[in-house]
């Protein structure tokens, strides 16, 4: 149909547009490097250490799931930036279906709520910038999105 076109024309659209943003380097902030430090170190077997000694403020979920990153590409950054990516899109999926369930099967729901939906927030500076950067507020999302769909 269509409508079925136009949803996979917008999805591949989608993934262009974020993979045009990714270019294998990590964008450094505070954060960003803290979190790679700790990953660092545990990916090396030195433990959840900062250069000071250990760390108690950073929530462990990151780092750990960086360190496997780490672990899995030889100490390259660039497949973590490339996870961060692919979890921005995994994100959008989730948003849209969970919006679809929630919005087109609605009684009178309007055709296509999800898709608008799930279009603006793919373009939204917030969850682009976040899908391109080291952060815990990414995994986090999606988490969320998986929760609202259980």
């Amino acid at each position: 149909s269509q409508a079925h076109r136009w949803r996979w024309l917008l999805a591949a659209a989608a993934v262009v547009y974020y993979f045009a943003g990714y270019n294998g380097r990590w964008v450094f902030t505070a954060d960003t490097g803290k979190y790679l430090v700790l990953a660092r170190n545990l990916a090396e077997g030195r433990g959840y250490i900062h250069p000071g000694g250990f760390h108690a403020r950073a929530s462990p979920g990151l780092p750990w799931l960086e360190a496997a990153s780490l672990r899995l590409a030889g100490g390259e950054v660039w497949p973590v930036v490339l996870l961060f990516v692919l979890l921005g899109l995994l994100g959008l999926i989730l948003a849209y279906r969970f919006l679809r369930l929630r919005l087109d099967e609605r009684p009178g729901g309007i055709p296509g709520e999800a898709v608008v939906a799930a279009v603006m927030l793919t373009v939204t500076q917030v969850w682009y910038e976040a899908s391109h950067r080291l952060l815990a507020d990414l995994p986090f999302a999606v988490g969320a999105c998986l929760c609202f769909l259980a």
